[in-house]
């Protein structure tokens, strides 16, 4: 279905837990650097490790520069734009990739998924769609 790389602050490991893994048990393959990869993995739930950007390479920029990364959950440590952190959401602004960065948001875009997947919207349509062959009087 996709990857999503996860990354996330001290405070925030336990609690990403459960979105991590429902967000598998729909199919998607998890990335993640070695802090949070650790408490996913004691948890049951199957990691890929990536490398952090000051590492070296391959890490997630060079993942999303080549379209391998369908989102990002990443909360902020308060450290700056000049981390790890910073680079990849200034990434994720240059190749597309959606980027969450609280907690609340993550768990908001898994129960997104989870009800698309139960009700794929198919009486969604475009705006121009139901507007079509509307004449506007002047």
């Amino acid at each position: 279905e996709g990857t999503v790389f996860i990354s996330m602050a001290h405070a925030h490991k336990q609690s990403i837990i459960d979105p991590a893994r429902r967000l598998q048990k729909m199919g998607f393959k998890i990335i993640s650097t070695s802090g949070t990869a650790s408490v996913l993995e004691d948890a049951g739930i199957a990691v890929e490790r990536v490398r952090k950007v000051q590492e070296g390479r391959p890490n997630l920029l060079d993942l999303m520069a080549n379209g391998d990364v369908q989102f990002i959950f990443n909360t902020p440590s308060g450290k700056g734009s000049r981390t790890d952190e910073g680079r990849i959401r200034a990434a994720a602004v240059t190749y597309g990739v959606p980027c969450v960065t609280t907690m609340p948001g993550c768990e908001a875009m898994v129960q997104a998924i989870e009800s698309l997947r139960e009700d794929p919207l198919p009486h969604v349509r475009a705006i121009q769609d139901w507007t079509s062959g509307v004449q506007v009087k002047e």
